[in-house]
């Protein structure tokens, strides 16, 4: 049997930062597939989400 993808934030999500400053985000998944790629967005309260990009994650030919 194939085990449903996954894909959530880290354990330590949270990021604090001033404004200006550069922050990194990270993210981690389980996946069947040999082809992944991750879109990232942004989502402020109350407001749609924003594109920000996409990154192939991991391809084995």
């Amino acid at each position: 049997a194939m085990a449903a993808d996954q894909i959530g934030p880290h354990k330590d999500a949270v990021v604090i930062s001033t404004e200006g400053e550069s922050v990194t985000l990270s993210c981690s998944y389980d996946t069947s597939s040999n082809y992944v790629r991750l879109y990232w967005y942004r989502q402020y309260p109350n407001k749609e989400p924003q594109y920000l990009m996409w990154k192939d994650a991991r391809y084995y030919s």
